[in-house]
C-alpha cells in the first residue's frame, strides 16, 4: 500500500505539469545537458535570457518556430524569438547558437531585423538571408 500510495504521489507531480515530455526534451537534446550555460533549468522549460536577465520559460513565454528543411545547421530543433514588453526588440535564440542569442529591432511594421536576420511578427517566420528557415506552426501550438 505504501509503494502505491508513493507511486500515486509522483504520478500526479508528473503529471501536472504543463510541459510535455517532448517539448522539454527538445531544450534539453539541444544543448545537450540539463541546464544551459547559465544554470537555467532545461528539463523544466526555461531558458536564460539576455534581454529580461533572467531564466525565463521559454516554451510558455516565447514563440516556437519550426524548421522549414531539416539540415545539418538546425539539426531539426526548433528556434524561439521573445519580445519585450513594448515590443520594440526581439531576442531570437537559434538551436545552432547555443549560450547566445541575436537581438532584433523593430524596422517598420511587424519587421524585426538585424544583419541577415529578419523576423516578420505578423506572418510569424524567420528569415535568413532572405530566405524563410522557420516558420510557426499553429498545430504545434502550446
Amino acid at each position: 500500500m505504501r509503494r502505491f500510495t508513493l507511486f500515486s504521489a509522483v504520478f500526479i507531480f508528473l503529471s501536472s505539469c504543463n510541459l510535455n515530455t517532448s517539448e522539454r526534451d527538445i531544450l534539453v537534446e539541444m544543448y545537450g545537458s540539463e541546464q544551459d550555460g547559465q544554470g537555467c533549468n532545461l528539463v523544466a522549460g526555461y531558458l536564460w535570457s539576455n534581454m529580461h536577465h533572467a531564466c525565463i520559460p521559454i516554451l510558455k513565454d516565447g514563440i516556437t518556430l519550426k524548421p522549414k528543411t531539416v539540415n545539418e545547421v538546425n539539426q531539426g530543433f526548433p528556434a524561439f524569438i521573445l519580445f519585450n514588453k513594448d515590443k520594440s526588440v526581439a531576442e531570437l535564440f537559434l538551436p545552432n547558437k547555443k549560450n547566445t542569442s541575436i537581438y532584433l529591432n523593430v524596422s517598420e511594421g511587424s519587421l524585426y531585423l538585424y544583419e541577415n536576420y529578419m523576423y516578420d511578427d505578423l506572418q510569424s517566420k524567420l528569415y535568413i538571408d532572405n530566405f524563410e528557415v522557420y516558420a510557426f506552426d499553429p498545430k504545434a501550438e502550446k
